[in-house]
């Protein structure tokens, strides 16, 4: 019985042990990758690369969405007609094509399928004549559908390679009779925002902090060229404010705000300044210089004004943004 009850207690010891050092493993496995998690350097931020902006095709529908019947049923015949001039487009280019000569039978039926397309866009586009209104949506590819006279029908390019370009030949056309220019870029529809202000704090032994109405706070560590400091504190928080604001457009209307990447940053070769908005280095306009800023907070900033927050955040040793060459 001792020896039975010996052998018990040894099995026990051996488990506990074996847990004990499972334990210890993972937690040096765990610890070990916490330490090579923080030795990861983050992604380098996405240099300037392009102009931010909208999809044509995208902003136009979603434009029409809110438009009068009859703007839409005008896009609809024009769309319709683009596609009919693009397959006369591929029947004229097919007619000197060498290759048909080896499928002379599949090239006669692709050129009357191009044909009965031909009629039956002009057929679709004269029958709008008599419809109400017209649904208009876009689907992958991009491809344009419209619903009306209770039909679906589907613009789709006579290429695969030419679905971008039929929708971008429909965009231009119903805008050079519409005049559309604001559904792409913003205008007269971009809030003015108001003046922005700012005060000197001046309290016990706590340096100079310049208040501003943006949230964005600057706290000096000397009294010197007080008056400039203030005037490129201005300046940077109108730039912030205007770029928000357009920022702020451009989400309204689809386009997606990658947060770790966005960030003030100097145009190449232009001496100007822009907020990239994305890891394409798609960018907008700022209106002041790429002051030596921290990144984290700026876009905290940018993040709370889209979202309607408050937000407050005081820049220590602000000598060191604006009075840099």
């Amino acid at each position: 019985m001792a020896t039975a009850r010996h052998a018990r207690l040894s099995r026990r010891r051996r488990s506990r042990a074996r847990r004990a050092a499972l334990g210890l493993g993972l937690a040096a496995a765990l610890g070990a990758a916490a330490v090579g998690a923080d030795d990861v350097p983050a992604p380098p931020l996405p240099p300037p690369t392009t102009p931010l902006a909208l999809d044509p095709l995208a902003a136009l529908t979603r434009h029409l969405a809110a438009a009068p019947p009859t703007a839409r049923l005008q896009f609809a015949a024009i769309a319709l007609d683009e596609l009919a001039r693009r397959y006369a487009d591929e029947l004229e280019a097919a007619a000197h094509d060498p290759r048909d000569a080896r499928d002379p039978a599949g090239a006669q039926r692709w050129r009357a399928a191009a044909r009965h397309s031909i009629a039956e866009a002009h057929a679709l586009a004269a029958s709008l004549t008599t419809a109400r209104d017209v649904a208009i949506f876009v689907d992958p590819g991009p491809t344009l559908r419209f619903v009306f006279h209770g039909r679906t029908v589907m613009v789709d390019a006579p290429r695969l390679s030419g679905p971008r370009t039929l929708n971008e030949h429909i965009a231009e056309r119903y805008c050079r009779m519409a005049h559309c220019p604001e559904v792409f870029a913003p205008g007269d529809d971009l809030p003015a925002g108001d003046q922005p202000w700012s005060s000197w704090s001046f309290g016990g032994n706590q340096p100079a902090r310049l208040e501003t109405s943006s949230g964005l706070d600057f706290r000096f560590s000397d009294l010197e060229h007080m008056g400039e400091r203030k005037r490129a504190a201005l300046e940077l928080v109108a730039a912030l404010e205007h770029s928000a604001r357009l920022l702020g457009w451009y989400r309204q209307r689809g386009v997606f705000v990658e947060w770790p990447a966005l960030h003030i940053a100097a145009l190449p070769g232009s001496g100007s300044s822009v907020l990239v908005v994305n890891t394409a280095g798609e960018y907008l306009p700022f209106a002041a210089r790429s002051w030596a800023l921290p990144r984290s907070p700026i876009a905290a900033w940018y993040r709370a004004r889209l979202d309607g927050r408050r937000f407050r955040y005081v820049f220590e040793n602000a000598e060191t943004i604006f009075d840099a060459p």
